[in-house]
């Protein structure tokens, strides 16, 4: 019982993801843009990086 709560409990964190949204200001098409995410939680962090083309993103921003 208590191996198949933890089993389940691990399974359902890695299963898990989180969505992201973000308004660029680079909505204009300039081209390339880079995006850093940082997060920090007591003592562990983790970190992506990654680029995109804003170029056809519309409005809705607030």
């Amino acid at each position: 019982m208590v191996f198949n709560d933890i089993s389940n409990g691990v399974a359902g964190q890695a299963n898990s993801f989180y969505l992201f949204e973000y308004c660029s200001p680079k909505r204009d098409g300039s081209g390339e843009n880079d995006l850093i995410i940082q997060v920090i939680t007591g003592d562990r962090d983790g970190i992506v990086q990654t680029s995109f083309d804003a170029t056809g993103f519309t409005g809705g921003c607030n």
